[in-house]
C-alpha cells in the first residue's frame, strides 16, 4: 500500500458536511461540527466522496475509452444544448451509424450500485443521495433506464431538503434530456427564485421555453441571461437561433456574430460559420426548423426536430467539458489543457518543467486514491491524449511525459508518457 492509500485509509470525514478532517482535529474546519465517529454506513460513504467527483466528470465524459474511441480534445456542439445529439456517445465524438449500442461498462454499473447500497443505509445523508443522484443521471446518458434511479433520487433529495438548490437544478436538467420541457421550466423556475443571476440555469430555462415554441419566452430569457452574463456565449448562440426561429434574420445574424466573437476555438467558430451559411442560403425563418442539424453528423435530429439534445447551459462543447486549450509552444499548450480540466485544473497548485520533455503538476487534495480502477484508466487516457494533441500540433516527435505529484508530499501519484 502506498502513502496516499495509507493516508486515504486512515481518513476522517466530517459527518455533517462531507469534508475531511485534519488528524488531530475535535472540530470541522469547514461548517464546526463536532468530529465525533459517523455511523458505519455514512462513513464508508462519505470516504468514497472524493471519488465521486471524479466519477460524476467521467461518466460525463470518458466513457468511450471503453471503445477505444476516446478523442485527444473536446467536441462541440452547434445546437442551443448542454449534451449531445442522439447519434454522439459520451465524450462527445460521434458514433457511426452502424456502431453497435454503447452501453455503461460492468465496473461502472457495479460502483452505481454500491453507491445506492450506501445511500440506502442512510437515508437521511443529502450529500450522499445527491452524489447518487449525480451518477444515475450520467450513467442515464449511456444506458436511459439509469433515468427513472436519478429522477428517484432527486426527488429523495428533496423529501429531506426541499429547498436544495443542486437538487432542484439537477431535477431539472433531468426532466430537459428525457424530453420533459414543461416539468424542466418549472424546476428552473423554482431554482431562479433563489438564484436570479444564475445566467446558466436562465439559459437552460429559456431553452426550454424555445423547445416548446414559446419564442416569445425564450428571446427574454436569454436577454436575461446576457443582462447578468454579457460573456456568456450559448446564450448569445441560442438567442441568435430564437430570432431566427422568429423570423429576425438580421438580429439572428448580430447574435451568432456575438457568439462568434466569443468562441475560443476554431471548431466551435467553424459551427458557428454553417449555421450562418445554412440560413443564408434560406429565406429568413424558414431555417428555423432545421438548425439542429446544422454542423451534426448522419443520425442528427429530424428536421422538424426542436434545436437539440440536452440542456442549454453548457457551452457549445461536448457535456461539461471546458472549451479547447491552446498554447503558443508544446508547454503552454499542455499547460492550458491541464488547467482546462474540470476536474484537475482547479486543483493544481503549479507545474514545473524539470526539462522540456517532462512536466510536474503539483496538485493539493486530488482525489487520486479515491479513484475507482476504471475511472483512473480514463484519467490516464485523457493526460496522454493530451500529450497526444500537443505533440501534434508542434510537431513533436520524441517522448513527452506528465507526472501528477502531491503538493504537500512531493509524491508522484500518476505518470504518463507518451
Amino acid at each position: 500500500m502506498t502513502a496516499a492509500e495509507r493516508e486515504a485509509s486512515a481518513a476522517r470525514f466530517c459527518t455533517a458536511c462531507g469534508e475531511r478532517l485534519q488528524p488531530a482535529a475535535r472540530f470541522c474546519a469547514s461548517c464546526g461540527q463536532a468530529a465525533g465517529a459517523a455511523p458505519a454506513a455514512a462513513a464508508s460513504l462519505r470516504e468514497q466522496l472524493p471519488g465521486l467527483a471524479v466519477l460524476v466528470f467521467f461518466l460525463a465524459a470518458g466513457l468511450l475509452v471503453w471503445i477505444g474511441v476516446l478523442q485527444p480534445g473536446p467536441a462541440t456542439s452547434s445546437a442551443p444544448g448542454r449534451g449531445r445529439s442522439a447519434a454522439a456517445g459520451a465524450g462527445g465524438a460521434e458514433m457511426p451509424s452502424d456502431h453497435p449500442p454503447v452501453g455503461l461498462p460492468e465496473e461502472a454499473k457495479k460502483f452505481v450500485a454500491e453507491l445506492a447500497e450506501k445511500a440506502d443505509a442512510a437515508p437521511q445523508d443529502v450529500a450522499a443521495w445527491k452524489s447518487l443522484a449525480q451518477v444515475q443521471a450520467r450513467a442515464a446518458e449511456m444506458e436511459p433506464s439509469y433515468g427513472d434511479q436519478a429522477l428517484a433520487s432527486w426527488q429523495h433529495v428533496l423529501a429531506i431538503a426541499p429547498d436544495d438548490g443542486d437538487a432542484i437544478r439537477g431535477l431539472g436538467n433531468l426532466y430537459y434530456d428525457q424530453r420533459k420541457f414543461d416539468l424542466a421550466a418549472k424546476q428552473y423556475q423554482r431554482y431562479l427564485v433563489k438564484n436570479p443571476g444564475d445566467a446558466s440555469v436562465r439559459t437552460d430555462l429559456a431553452t426550454a421555453y424555445l423547445y416548446q415554441r414559446q419564442i416569445d419566452k425564450a428571446i427574454a430569457g436569454y436577454q436575461q441571461a446576457i443582462a447578468s452574463q454579457p460573456t456568456f456565449l450559448q446564450a448569445h448562440f441560442n438567442l441568435g437561433l430564437a430570432y431566427e426561429a422568429n423570423g429576425e434574420r438580421d438580429k439572428a445574424l448580430a447574435s451568432l456574430d456575438r457568439a462568434r466573437e466569443l468562441a475560443t476555438d476554431d471548431d466551435t467558430r467553424e459551427r458557428i460559420d454553417r449555421v450562418k451559411t445554412q440560413l443564408a442560403a434560406t429565406p429568413p425563418g424558414a431555417a428555423a426548423a432545421n438548425i439542429a442539424n446544422a454542423g451534426n453528423a448522419p443520425g442528427a435530429p429530424p428536421a422538424d426536430a426542436p434545436p437539440s439534445e440536452g440542456g442549454a447551459a453548457a457551452p457549445p462543447v461536448g457535456a461539461d467539458e471546458a472549451p479547447a486549450a491552446a498554447g503558443k509552444d508544446f508547454p503552454s499548450q499542455v499547460e492550458a489543457q491541464l488547467r482546462a480540466h474540470q476536474i484537475l485544473g482547479p486543483k493544481i497548485r503549479e507545474i514545473e518543467w524539470p526539462d522540456p520533455a517532462r512536466a510536474r503538476v503539483l496538485v493539493a487534495d486530488f482525489p487520486m486514491a479515491g479513484m475507482p480502477e476504471f475511472a483512473r484508466n480514463m484519467f490516464r487516457a485523457r493526460l496522454e491524449s493530451i500529450l497526444a494533441d500537443a505533440k501534434q500540433k508542434f510537431g513533436v516527435t520524441d517522448a513527452r511525459t506528465i507526472e501528477i505529484v502531491d503538493a504537500a508530499s512531493g509524491s508522484t501519484m500518476e505518470t504518463v508518457t507518451k
